[in-house]
C-alpha cells in the first residue's frame, strides 16, 4: 500500500454504510473522525462521542459491494453478521484491515456506545422529579434524529409555525421585545460592611436571530 496515497473503501457505522476516503497512513480511529466531520447531519450525536467509547470490528472476509445492487440493504445485512467480525484496536494502522483496500469492499464496522446507558437514568430522574415537565418534553418523530413538517405540526398544539419571512403575531413580537430589553441585576456584595452598598450590574443581550 502506497502510504502517500488516499484510499477509498466502505465502512459501516451503526447500521449504515458509508464511503471512506482517507490517507493510506491513517489509523483506524481516523475513520471515525472522518465520519464525524463528513456526515455531521446523519449522526449529530457523534460529535460528543470519542472514538475510545466505540467498538471497531474488521471482517474475516471483507464484504463486496456489487454494482448490481439497487440499494445497500443486502450489503449492510451481510456486514452485520457478527460471525464475520474480529475486534480490532482503533490505534492500529489501516494495514490491520487488509493488505490492499479496494473501493468496492467493506472492511470495518464501528459500533457506537449505547447512549441509552447514559440518558435513561437522567430521563427517569426528570420523570420522578417533575411529571408535568416530563410530559411536555416527550416527543415522537417520524424519523430518528430528524424533524419533519408533519412532526412540527403535530406538536404545535394550537400554535403557528412561522418562517423568517413571515410577520410575527403580537404575542411573539412582545416576547421578542422583552428578550431584547436591557436587564439589571442586583449583585451580592462580599465586601466588608463598610462597603455594603449593593452593586448593580447591567446585562445587554447580544444580537440574536428572529425566532
Amino acid at each position: 500500500m502506497d502510504e502517500s496515497a488516499t484510499v477509498d473503501f466502505f465502512a459501516v457505522l451503526g447500521n449504515e454504510l458509508y464511503l471512506i476516503s482517507v490517507s493510506a497512513n491513517s489509523r483506524i480511529a481516523d475513520i471515525f473522525e472522518y465520519l464525524k466531520s463528513r456526515y455531521p447531519e446523519t449522526h449529530p450525536v457523534l460529535k460528543r462521542i470519542s472514538y475510545k467509547r466505540c467498538k471497531f470490528y474488521k471482517f474475516q472476509n471483507p464484504v463486496i459491494i456489487s454494482d448490481d445492487d439497487l440499494d445497500d440493504t443486502d450489503a449492510v445485512q451481510q456486514c452485520l453478521d457478527e460471525h464475520n467480525w474480529t475486534e480490532v484496536s482503533p490505534n492500529k494502522s489501516l494495514k490491520a484491515l487488509g493488505s490492499e483496500l479496494r473501493n468496492d469492499h467493506v472492511y470495518l464496522v464501528i459500533k457506537p456506545p449505547q447512549l441509552e446507558d447514559d440518558t435513561d437514568p437522567a430521563i427517569e430522574n426528570v420523570r420522578k422529579q417533575d411529571e408535568e415537565l416530563f410530559r411536555h418534553l416527550q416527543v415522537t418523530v417520524s424519523k430518528l434524529q430528524s424533524w419533519t413538517t408533519q412532526d412540527i405540526g403535530y406538536y404545535l398544539d394550537g400554535g403557528t409555525w412561522l418562517i423568517n419571512s413571515q410577520e410575527r403575531p403580537d404575542s411573539i413580537a412582545e416576547i421578542e421585545d422583552r428578550l431584547d430589553r436591557a436587564r439589571i441585576y442586583a449583585v451580592p456584595n462580599t465586601d466588608p460592611p463598610s462597603h455594603a452598598d449593593p452593586i448593580r450590574g447591567c446585562y445587554q443581550p447580544q444580537t440574536r436571530q428572529p425566532l
